[in-house]
């Protein structure tokens, strides 16, 4: 199958590498992206796996594997956190993460960067965009508040920045020796670092191939839903740094990792936004049903013309086998 499925899906469902890869399999899904939810030993399980043909890779979320007594999550730190020690702490996780990436010959590793501390908070937008809808998102109150959070943001971000471009400059070196990319998310919230302008800034600055976006479609519906951007129209922009896409719907206005055709994400929209050769991620909440799972992936290759049995980018070629933790 063209599309792979993030294991946050069912790796809380079970406690081997092999349940899980054998429900992901009964669905047609032959590659797989690794979650921020495994622990070492079922993360070290799928890798296993994959070296006996049984599944590919085509991507691994930081922070995988999890740390022993960590709580599953993709952002227990930050490479914009304004403290040294949080920060160093950040990188060194990023790094690692990156090594064991390319121990396992996984070619990407998709890692939120941080959010910007805020006082004001996205709950009362999202219950003005819920309650009036579409039509009356953009009334008088809506684009006040709307104006103040992102004032808000803009005043505190250039110091988030700098952090991020001091962690970038000593991580690109090693994910360059690596041979595995970093690809920074697109987050929903507008405390996410970076956004598109931020996003569109690095790239003028990092033209190195290892550094790119990982452009994940529900976030962006997300942010288009509440009057930020453009989704499709920032999927375009960024189409030549796009290192692979997350994909789920969305029920308006923020109710995000549903399955599609489910909810307001215009798919066929995306058809000429998407890059040859990336890793296309189904990502559902574990609470989708194996069903809704399927039928989502064949409605997206589909709508996207993805027949033909091309599968997602494997792992590299020459891969160095994990020792059993």
């Amino acid at each position: 199958m063209r599309i792979a499925i993030s294991t946050n899906w069912n790796s809380g469902r079970h406690k081997t590498a092999e349940e899980m890869i054998d429900e992901i399999s009964s669905l047609g899904f032959d590659t797989v992206e690794l979650g921020y939810a495994l622990s070492r030993r079922t993360a070290d399980g799928i890798i296993r796996l994959a070296n006996a043909g049984r599944v590919k890779i085509s991507s691994l979320h930081a922070y995988c594997p999890i740390q022993r007594g960590q709580t599953p999550t993709p952002e227990p730190c930050s490479i914009c956190d304004l403290s040294g020690s949080g920060r160093s702490e950040a990188v060194s996780m990023t790094v690692e993460t990156g090594r064991f990436a390319a121990d396992a010959g996984i070619p990407v590793v998709v890692l939120h960067a941080g959010r910007i501390p805020m006082r004001r908070k996205i709950s009362k937008l999202m219950t003005m965009a819920e309650e009036y809808g579409p039509g009356e998102k953009r009334s008088w109150w809506f684009r006040r508040l709307n104006s103040r959070m992102m004032s808000d943001r803009d005043r505190n971000s250039e110091k988030y920045m700098a952090r991020l471009r001091m962690s970038l400059d000593e991580m690109l070196p090693v994910f360059e020796n690596l041979g595995v990319k970093l690809a920074l998310e697109n987050l929903p919230t507008y405390d996410g670092i970076p956004n598109e302008p931020e996003m569109q800034y690095l790239f003028g600055i990092y033209e190195s191939p290892s550094l790119g976006c990982w452009y994940d479609i529900g976030h962006g519906q997300v942010r288009e839903n509440l009057g930020w951007i453009s989704n499709a129209g920032v999927a375009s922009r960024f189409k030549e740094r796009i290192a692979g896409m997350h994909l789920h719907d969305v029920v308006y206005p923020c109710a995000d990792h549903r399955m599609p055709p489910g909810g307001c994400l215009r798919f066929e929209a995306f058809a000429k936004c998407v890059p040859n050769g990336i890793p296309l991620v189904l990502e559902p909440s574990p609470a989708c049903s194996a069903g809704s799972v399927a039928a989502a992936a064949e409605y997206v290759c589909k709508v996207w013309n993805l027949s033909g049995g091309r599968s997602a980018p494997a792992r590299t070629e020459d891969h160095k086998a994990v020792e059993s933790a």
